[in-house]
This record gives C-alpha cells, sequence and structure tokens, in this order.
C-alpha cells in the first residue's frame, strides 16, 4: 500500500531540514582552519585555542554526518531517503532524471555511509581499538563528498516533492556559506595580534 503524499511531503520535508542542518554544518567546518596534529592524543601539547577550533571542526564534521546517516539510513523502517524513493517510485526516477542523479550513487554513498555508522560513528569496532585518533581524525568520506551527497539528496527530495504537490513551497537548503566564522576568526586574530 503507498502511504498518502501528504504523509510523504512530512517524511521529504523532515529529511530536508536534516539535510539542511548538516550542510550548514559542513560549511561552518569549511571555514574554520585545518589544524593537522590537533586532537584529544596531543591536547597538552596544543594551544587552547588552536584545540579549541579542531574540536570545534571535528564536532561540525561529525554531527553533519549523524544527520546524514540519518536521511541515507536504508533499514525498512527508516522513514529517510530511501522510504520515500520506494513509495514514490516513478516520481522518483523521474525526479532523479530531472536533476542528473544517479540513484546508484546514491545507493554507493548509501553503502559507504552505513560503513561509517557501522565501524566508528556509533559503535566501537574492533578494527579501531589500536588506532583512535585514526578514527577521529580520517573520515573515510571527506567533507566535500559529504557535502555533495547532502546537496544531491536533498535536490532529490526537494523535486519529488516538487512532482507530489507543484503548489507547496519549494524546498531548499538554506544559503548559509561560513562566511560568519571566517569574520570572526578574523577578528579574533587582529585582537589577538594587537
Amino acid at each position: 500500500m503507498r502511504p498518502d503524499s501528504h504523509k510523504v511531503r512530512a517524511v521529504i520535508e523532515r529529511n530536508v531540514a536534516e539535510l539542511d542542518h548538516a550542510a550548514m554544518k559542513l560549511a561552518a567546518h569549511g571555514a574554520l582552519p585545518d589544524t593537522p596534529g590537533v586532537g584529544p592524543a596531543n591536547a597538552p601539547a596544543d594551544t587552547g585555542a588552536a584545540t579549541f577550533l579542531a574540536l570545534a571542526r571535528q564536532a561540525l564534521y561529525n554531527d553533519a554526518l549523524s544527520g546524514t546517516l540519518r536521511v541515507f539510513d536504508d533499514h525498512k523502517d527508516a522513514h529517510s531517503l530511501w522510504y520515500v524513493l520506494r513509495c514514490q517510485r516513478k516520481e522518483a526516477i523521474a525526479a532523479a532524471a530531472a536533476c542528473g542523479i544517479g540513484l546508484e550513487a546514491l545507493e554507493e554513498t548509501s553503502a559507504r555511509l552505513r560503513r561509517i555508522r557501522n565501524r566508528t560513528q556509533f559503535h566501537i569496532d574492533r578494527q579501531s581499538i589500536g588506532d583512535p585518533p585514526e578514527t577521529w581524525h580520517r573520515p573515510p568520506v571527506d567533507a566535500g563528498e559529504l557535502a555533495a551527497a547532502v546537496h544531491a539528496a536533498a535536490a532529490l527530495l526537494a523535486a519529488v516533492a516538487h512532482l507530489l504537490d507543484p503548489q507547496a513551497p519549494p524546498l531548499r537548503l538554506s544559503p548559509y556559506d561560513g562566511a560568519d566564522a571566517r569574520a570572526l576568526l578574523r577578528a579574533a586574530a587582529s585582537r589577538g595580534s594587537a
């Protein structure tokens, strides 16, 4: 039985909201400097500001990853991207074609994210026991790849929503680009050098 379009629209809106938060966190993540060698394993040797920025950058990535994992969750009971694509298969295929998005690429991304979820994000996997800093600092999906997946999933869901109800307001990601984070860092740096 196919659910009514109002329920599917609500599921789409919830998933796009999750993707919007992920996209904003990835933009802020990208605005913060990448500080190699800074993190929990070597915190005593770091300056306080560098450690904080490294931890904040890592936290933004991890939170964006968590939100994206929820949207790409392919469990049969999850009301995620895959739920929408199962319920609205015909519309999803049309939307994917219109957006130039390959469903196979999204399936591959979903499989990679599932491995991350199961190995490092929500479980302590036996293979990560020997080198926890490696687990924290070398994500198998980098921020650029994650951002591409977020934007592709949001575009696809928005296109399906439009096919279901062309009169409804369009769904879009926020235009946040992290410029405020860069400005705050510049202001802090200028105060520190004064």
